[in-house]
């Protein structure tokens, strides 16, 4: 099974290892897959066996992210608003645990609890210009609704389950951003002009049907609200 990349950094016989540090005081260090009764069976069997924890400047946890170990993937296709087009709409991508009350691209709490992660495309419509300059999400849905036994949703079960989790009109989002090229050890924390706390991490991923497995790299906005106010979805 891999191992999430490091430079400089002895694992030895350590669970949890600092990776790095410098968005706004906040860490992140690796972490074991959640042996929690929360998250299903199958779900926990597709996690990789190590995830990544974020810490606040106190040391205190902000969240966790465990990634499927390999993501069915499909052609890319080149395109100026999409920066994960090899992923299809409503695929797994992994779980995410927040131990304390978390929020999403919109500033919308999200309880404490572990969720799914799929791939989502936010619609090019008049209701939604404006709202992000990224199209690229995850979804969240709680684990006890999206038992993972479809890697792949439809878009219109996929805002389901993520509505559920904000109790609102608007499902629980979390931004993906294009990949940062200077950065070559992962996985690795940052922040860019809007103050958002970027975690770039390596994944893996296999075409359907058959094939090779193909590495490629991923953004995901763990800290930080993105959104224009008084947008509906």
């Amino acid at each position: 099974m891999r191992r999430l990349k490091l430079t400089g950094i002895l694992l030895g016989a350590q669970l949890l290892t600092t990776v790095w540090a410098g968005a706004q005081g906040h860490r992140i260090e690796l972490v074991p897959r959640p042996v929690s009764s929360a998250v299903p069976k199958n779900v926990f069997a597709l996690l990789d066996s190590q995830g990544t924890r974020l810490l606040d400047a106190r040391g205190e946890v902000e969240c966790e992210v465990w990634w499927i170990k390999t993501i069915p993937t499909q052609k890319s296709v080149s395109t100026r608003d999409v920066f994960y087009s090899n992923l299809a709409v409503g695929t797994l991508l992994g779980v995410m645990h927040f131990p304390r009350t978390g929020h999403d691209f919109r500033g919308q709490a999200i309880r404490p609890g572990y969720y799914t992660m799929r791939y989502a495309l936010m619609p090019q419509d008049e209701s939604h210009a404006g709202v992000s300059s990224y199209r690229d999400f995850v979804l969240l849905g709680s684990v006890t609704v999206d038992n993972g036994a479809q890697q792949t949703l439809p878009f219109h079960d996929l805002l389901q389950h993520s509505r559920q989790v904000t109790e609102a009109g608007h499902p629980a989002a979390i931004s993906l951003v294009q990949v940062n090229t200077a950065f070559k050890t992962f996985p690795v924390l940052s922040q860019d002009d809007l103050n958002l706390c970027i975690l770039q991490i390596k994944l893996y991923g296999r075409p359907a049907g058959a094939g090779p497995q193909e590495e490629f790299s991923l953004a995901i906005v763990l800290l930080g609200a993105t959104a224009a106010n008084g947008v509906t979805s």
